[in-house]
């Protein structure tokens, strides 16, 4: 099913409007020319004020890491494994502390555990280590209270560890919450051309023939591998899917065909687009209509994921 919201808010215009002037003074995209040019620096745990109504915890993966959140007030049954984005080259950053307090709230309370996997090395390091978080969160939660939530490149690696799940006969989570997935490091989608000027993130009004959006992230033997780029995928037996993203995004094309296979090989999978938004709009704040609606949605797909 596809909800599409009608009108912007005001706020949100406002946001747009300033995004708009940022990515479009240069030819080059300011944002991509950052991700081409990106130097590997890790993070630093002790950049982050955690807040105090949370306990942290640091988990240590064979080759990862990893912060356990848990809510003072919570019950600790319940786990959102949060997978974060940037393009597969950007660690963990002070602002996915934001969107693990938001997951918190709009699932009772649930413990958020962040996945801080390699991405100074080529695929498949990051696959094998957001794999191996969910070992571990399988030591220590009921699978049924799992709740996978990945946005853009961690929306890719949300979906390539459900097949990695399904292929390994691992016990499922209870959903995946994905926003703006991105999907495809081919960029094959019709939106990643339709959508390029009016993209407020990735977008450029400079013509060129093909997508700007890089992928560092994989040699091009590895582009159209299922745990890369997992649109090129099987659908079946998958958990039940929740899909939010922007009309005017480039990677949309990913969200509308992820939504038609899942359905159509006998998985569940819901999609809302929200007219005019942008990238991962949600996924650091609630503070505007279409943000708020979004986690709304999370809130009731968590609580009846059908």
């Amino acid at each position: 099913m596809k909800i599409e919201t009608t009108k912007v808010s005001f706020k949100a215009k406002l946001m747009i409007k300033k995004m708009r002037n940022q990515s479009f003074k240069y030819k080059e995209n300011q944002i991509i020319k950052e991700l081409k040019n990106y130097k590997y620096v890790p993070f630093d745990i002790n950049s982050v004020k955690i807040d105090p109504s949370f306990d942290l915890e640091i988990i240590e993966l064979k080759n990862a890491l990893g912060y356990l959140l848990k809510p003072k007030c919570g019950s600790h049954e319940r786990v959102v494994y949060q997978i974060h984005g940037g393009a597969y080259i950007i660690p963990v950053n002070p602002t996915n502390f934001d969107g693990a307090y938001l997951y918190s709230k709009y699932s009772s309370n649930s413990d958020v555990f962040i996945i801080d996997y390699r991405v100074n090395e080529k695929f498949p390091k990051a696959i094998e280590d957001v794999s191996e978080g969910y070992d571990f969160l399988l030591t220590r939660y009921n699978n049924e209270n799992i709740i996978v939530g990945g946005h853009s490149a961690g929306g890719g690696l949300a979906v390539a560890l459900a097949f990695h799940i399904r292929e390994k006969e691992l016990l499922k989570p209870k959903c995946l919450l994905l926003a703006s997935p991105w999907l495809d490091l081919t960029c094959s989608g019709q939106s990643y051309m339709k959508n390029r000027i009016v993209d407020t993130m990735f977008g450029s009004l400079y013509t060129q023939k093909e997508s700007n959006i890089p992928n560092l992230y994989t040699d091009k033997e590895f582009e159209t591998n299922e745990y890369a780029s997992p649109i090129f995928g099987k659908f079946n037996n998958l958990p039940p899917i929740l899909i939010m993203t922007g009309s005017d995004e480039m990677v949309l094309s990913d969200s509308l065909a992820l939504e038609e296979k899942c359905n159509q090989e006998g998985s569940f999978a819901k999609l809302y687009i929200f007219k005019g938004m942008w990238h991962d709009f949600y996924t650091k704040t609630d503070s505007f209509k279409e943000a708020k609606d979004a986690w709304k949605n999370i809130e009731l797909f968590i609580n009846n994921p059908s």
